[in-house]
């Protein structure tokens, strides 16, 4: 009798346990859709600025590493998340790893801004870095 072939299992990514877990709970008495939260590196014990990746019941939720002080390096992690007025909900913050291909995201807005001095408009730049 043959000897049968035996399939060698693959191995099996292990996830890595959240960076962190929020519960974010609406005070007001009304909906509040697409609500902007910003999480700082700081506040999650991160002194390195990595790629972040933020679910709420395992879908990825739109998010963006900031620069909130214009000192030209990431501060932390701006995410919008539905929040109703009686449910809170639970957020995850997860590291991305590098080979993880980025979600193809929903472009939802778009913005350009300019100052107009003496009827001619002007590209709009950041403060300039006092320190």
């Amino acid at each position: 009798m043959p000897a049968k072939e035996s399939i060698a299992a693959l191995p099996t990514l292990k996830k890595a346990p959240p960076l962190a877990q929020i519960e974010i709970s609406n005070p007001s008495d009304f909906a509040r859709p697409d609500e902007p939260i910003y999480v700082s590196y700081y506040d999650l014990g991160l002194t390195s600025k990595e790629a972040l990746s933020v679910f709420s019941a395992d879908v990825e939720l739109p998010s963006q590493a900031v620069d909130i002080d214009y000192d030209g390096t990431v501060d932390g992690l701006y995410f919008v998340v539905d929040l109703n007025n009686s449910t809170p909900v639970s957020i995850t913050i997860e590291n991305t790893p590098v080979s993880v291909k980025p979600v193809d995201k929903v472009k939802r807005v778009q913005a350009d801004l300019a100052h107009k001095v003496a009827g001619q408009w002007h590209p709009h730049s950041r403060p300039l870095n006092t320190k």
